[in-house]
């Protein structure tokens, strides 16, 4: 299976923005998909919701970390379980955008 099978991002051009939606796992395979999918934007808000994310790896947590700081204000993020778990463990809550 390819990796762009088994990595979906949805994505849709909102009234405020876009909003970009991957499924499966974010780690050293497929955060060049998420950056790529990003990257090709246009400038307006984005709502990146990582609820569909099952997993993420160190690579994963360094791309969200690079995002926000390149875009800080553009970027708002939906966290999942998986992501929460990372963030508790790694203690970097505060320096991403989250929602809710």
């Amino acid at each position: 299976m390819d990796v762009t099978e088994s990595f979906p991002i949805a994505h849709e051009r909102t009234p405020d923005g876009h909003l970009l939606a991957p499924a499966g796992e974010l780690d050293i395979a497929t955060v060049p998909l998420l950056e790529a999918s990003y990257e090709e934007l246009e400038h307006g808000p984005v709502l990146l919701d990582l609820s569909g994310i099952s997993f993420i790896d160190s690579t994963g947590l360094q791309l969200l970390l690079r995002l926000s700081e390149r875009n800080a204000g553009r970027l708002e993020i939906i966290g999942s379980p998986a992501l929460d778990r990372l963030l508790q463990i790694t203690g970097v809550r505060d320096q991403l955008p989250l929602r809710g």
